[in-house]
């Protein structure tokens, strides 16, 4: 008798594990920065393996795929225009500097497993994420004034749902440091006034 709620408690989890799943998430800004000049914001590249879809998160340790609603570029694109609106940078088209990245990757990693919570282990499931991704400023005339690369690994409790916290929380940072960056800041006074 003992092996019939077993097995059926396996084919309920093995069932559940091949839906997506799927993330409609938005990102609020968070900049205290206040910085002037005229950037356009181009869609972002995501370099992802072979295999994963352009709304795919990279995983490890999750039975499912998980998704974004809208591509990862134009998700990262869109935090980052959002930031700069609120840094008081004018986001113009052909006469502004460009901004481009390419997003090398979008990971999330769940440590713990589904085992923890059906066989009581007391180990909490807690979730990294790790991001990627290369910002390059280039002037209309196509030439290369800034290129910052930035790695981030955030961590967040079991409570967060495949990392959505995490991930806009390391978008965030990723855009802060861009901002605060001295480089960059020179670039956008002196090459970017628009």
């Amino acid at each position: 008798m003992r092996r019939i709620p077993l097995c059926l408690l396996f084919l309920f989890a093995v069932a559940g594990c091949e839906n997506p799943v799927d993330i409609a998430n938005t990102y609020t800004p968070r900049t205290l920065e206040q910085l002037s000049g005229a950037v356009s914001v181009e869609n972002f590249v995501y370099a992802r393996p072979e295999g994963i879809a352009e709304n795919e998160f990279q995983t490890k340790g999750y039975d499912e795929k998980v998704f974004l609603t809208e591509p990862v570029g134009d998700y990262v694109a869109k935090a980052i225009k959002r930031e700069f609106r609120q840094a008081g940078i004018r986001l113009r088209g052909a006469d502004a500097c460009s901004l481009a990245g390419i997003v090398e990757k979008f990971q999330i990693v769940k440590l713990g497993s589904f085992a923890n919570k059906v066989f009581g282990n007391a180990a909490p499931t807690e979730t990294r994420f790790n991001f990627n991704l290369t910002f390059l400023l280039i002037d209309s005339g196509g030439d290369r004034l800034f290129k910052r690369k930035e790695e981030q690994t955030i961590k967040s409790a079991s409570e967060d749902r495949a990392g959505s916290v995490a991930f806009n929380k390391a978008i965030a940072n990723a855009a802060d440091n861009l901002l605060t960056d001295p480089a960059f800041v020179v670039s956008l006074r002196e090459d970017c006034a628009g």
